[in-house]
């Protein structure tokens, strides 16, 4: 069964509107009698039935709510550089999947694309979108809240209340699983673009209390450093490769 957010899970009946009804009726031709899953930011999910259908509404039957769990015990922001074409939008649909609770995207020194400021408001709606339905698609019953900032700088002060912040960099001694390793409480992990950070921003992380970690020899892509940072994060303290 497809699945769908909404603001509220709910037992009876309820109207879907908007893009759902949209995708329900132009996307996934869905006929009454039709079953799907509906579910919220509150952790809640339930099964409905299609009882009738409008031009632009769906309504639906909605079962019993219950509360599902599907959320990694660590609470991981990621905070990732803002690069060119559909990369972000690929990057945080993957990083949803991978359980990140919350994701920063930040304009970097080095990022060669740029968003104008009337462009902003368009794209960061498309990216909520995004994890809208890659939420929906891995089985969530959470939303990851998305912010944009137009620097680092920004990036780095609304992150500041993680006790564990640690910036993916080259040329770093320590390795990230082993830095991952200690203290406790949520952890904020930031990757930089492709070319890396700047010299002044790594002072700027330095300065901030930000720990430089390592994932191994090679030269990663900035998509791919990111997606395997994310994996060694939630398997060294997470939920990848916990008996699942």
């Amino acid at each position: 069964m497809s699945r769908h957010a909404v603001d509220e899970v709910r037992a009876g009946s309820l109207t879907l509107s908007g893009e759902t009804a949209h995708h329900l009726r132009r996307v996934l031709r869905v006929r009454v009698g039709a079953r799907l899953v509906l579910f919220d930011a509150r952790g809640r999910e339930a099964e409905a039935e299609v009882v009738a259908l409008a031009k632009d509404a769906v309504e639906v039957r909605v079962g019993e709510p219950r509360v599902v769990g599907r959320e990694s015990p660590l609470a991981l922001t990621l905070a990732f550089a803002l690069s060119k074409g559909d990369k972000p939008e690929w990057i945080a649909q993957k990083a949803v999947e991978l359980g990140v609770q919350r994701l920063v995207l930040f304009a970097a020194a080095r990022s060669v694309a740029r968003w104008a400021p009337e462009e902003t408001a368009h794209k960061t709606a498309r990216l909520a979108a995004v994890i809208r339905g890659a939420a929906a698609q891995c089985g969530r019953n959470a939303l990851p809240p998305f912010a944009f900032a137009p620097s680092l700088a920004e990036a780095v002060a609304r992150l500041a209340d993680h006790p564990r912040r640690i910036a993916l960099h080259p040329e770093a001694a320590t390795p990230l699983a082993a830095l991952l390793r200690e203290g406790e409480g949520p952890v904020a992990l930031l990757c930089g673009p492709e070319g890396g950070l700047a010299p002044d921003e790594i002072t700027l992380l330095r300065e901030a209390g930000w720990r430089l970690a390592a994932l191994g020899p090679r030269i990663l892509r900035a998509e791919t450093a990111t997606l395997a940072a994310l994996a060694v994060a939630q398997s060294a303290v997470g939920d990848l490769g916990q008996g699942y």
